[in-house]
């Protein structure tokens, strides 16, 4: 049987997760702009609205770009220069990416894809707690769009709130049926559970293909069923792809399992 010490130093649950994290908000996502009707406030300015007739009338670059055209823009100001690239978002200093995107939600608490990747830098910095809190907040502005469904399903996953995190993933599967990440995450979720072998064992099948690592969390699946030679299957079929990054790790895990399956099966003098 394979012993609790060699399934934790197999699979490393923070790791095979962390990087399903999606700090952007993709195009065709339903970001926020494309829902429900804002408002923008820059101190001392007016206030400006961005509504969805642009939407319905087919015009998706007017709404996103327009706000209603008048003398200052806040929304652009706040992408050009609140958001800078060197500050915000595209930074890798995540603590001084974390303080700046904090310092710019005080200006405008209603982006939703600041509260998002301020959420991934907490994330990437081992604060799940406070990234929980934050893609709660984007999901509060708008409960339409998957990412913050999916992102907090890891972070609830990394804090071993596996019920709320299951219960994310699922939400986020069904706003984005085609997206292979939240069954990824949710194959992971329930594997770490212990719950839905069956269902578990199909995600993380879908998703090996985009995934490696849902190679690895299959074959702990596999092996707390008794099915070893399905588990080192798996195994061999990570260690066939090109350049494995744990590569070593899992060469001394079917090592492992290879030496007890042929102990096993050696006759007792």
């Amino acid at each position: 049987m394979l012993r609790q010490a060699d399934a934790a130093e197999n699979v490393n649950k923070a790791r095979v997760v962390s990087h399903c994290i999606e700090p952007g908000i993709h195009p065709d996502g339903g970001h926020s702009i494309r829902t429900r009707e804002k408002s923008f406030l820059k101190p001392g300015k007016s206030v400006f609205l961005l509504s969805e007739r642009g939407i319905e009338a087919g015009d998706v670059k007017s709404a996103d770009v327009t706000l209603l055209r008048l003398t200052l823009d806040p929304w652009d100001h706040f992408k050009r220069f609140v958001l800078s690239p060197s500050k915000g978002v595209g930074s890798r200093d995540l603590r001084s990416s974390a303080r700046h995107l904090e310092k710019a939600l005080q200006i405008y608490p209603n982006y939703l894809e600041g509260h998002n990747s301020l959420g991934a830098r907490y994330i990437e910095l081992g604060e799940y707690e406070k990234a929980a809190a934050e893609f709660q907040k984007a999901i509060e502005i708008d409960a339409r769009v998957s990412q913050p469904f999916n992102n907090l399903s890891v972070a609830d996953y990394l804090l071993r709130r596996y019920s709320d995190a299951e219960t994310a993933a699922r939400r986020a599967m069904d706003l984005d049926p085609r997206s292979s990440t939240p069954r990824y995450v949710l194959g992971c979720i329930l594997a770490a559970a212990g719950r839905n072998a069956i269902e578990s064992i199909g995600m993380l099948r879908q998703t090996e293909s985009e995934f490696p690592d849902a190679r690895l969390v299959l074959a702990e699946v596999l092996l707390r069923r008794g099915s070893r030679e399905e588990a080192k299957e798996e195994l061999r079929g990570y260690l066939d792809l090109p350049s494995p990054e744990k590569k070593q790790r899992v060469e001394r895990w079917l090592a492992r399992l290879t030496t007890a399956d042929r102990l096993a099966q050696s006759p007792t003098p």
